[in-house]
């Protein structure tokens, strides 16, 4: 059930592989955001999050505003060849 206030969403958070099942039945997952998740850039910056990290031990803000859940998104960017 989705709950009203400033933080929440109520669409798809577009993980990489969401897991199946819930508590015990749960089914691991990869939680990270795809890139086109409304979860990034979305979250609520806090003081301690200025030399926190996320599960991946990554820079918790990065590009002025942190990422809905558990892991900070990293861009790859843009790939160019010169010739």
């Amino acid at each position: 059930a989705a709950t009203n206030g400033t933080g929440n969403i109520t669409g798809d958070p577009m993980f990489v592989d969401k897991g199946l099942g819930y508590g015990t039945t749960n089914v691991v997952g990869n939680y990270r955001l795809s890139p086109n998740s409304p979860c990034i850039n979305a979250g609520m910056n806090q003081n301690w999050m200025t030399n926190g990290v996320d599960l991946d031990g990554m820079m918790r803000i990065r590009y002025g505003t942190v990422d809905m859940g558990a892991y900070e998104r990293i861009n790859k960017g843009a790939i160019f060849s010169v010739r």
